[in-house]
């Protein structure tokens, strides 16, 4: 009766240890898996912080490109109404010459 339990026993701890190796098998895989999609996903990361520094630098730089042009766009019509004015107040003083090419001796310019 001894010897049965003791082979009960030795049976069970070997069962055991059988599969306390499988477990460690399948941590060890686990944790592998683990660090490659850590690396992976560190390496997306950096991939995506990068893209969106170079997008926000294109949106500042079309920004800035834009304000321009709107404030050359405004200048530019702020000078053409000056000379259209200009020109109005040299007609109704009577000039009738473009600047320039004024005959009047001077009277005319502003």
């Amino acid at each position: 009766m001894l010897d049965v339990k003791m082979e009960d026993i030795k049976e069970s701890i070997e069962t055991m240890r059988t599969r306390l190796e499988r477990s460690i098998q399948m941590l060890t895989l686990l944790r592998a898996f683990e660090a490659r999609d850590r690396n992976l996903q560190e390496g997306n990361l950096e991939r995506v912080n990068f893209w969106s520094a170079v997008n926000v630098a294109v949106l500042l730089l079309v920004a800035v490109l834009q304000v321009c042009t709107l404030k050359r766009f405004f200048q530019a019509r702020i000078l053409a109404g000056l000379q259209v004015w200009a020109m109005q107040k040299r007609w109704l003083n009577g000039c009738t010459h473009f600047p320039g090419n004024c005959a009047c001796g001077g009277q005319c310019s502003i």
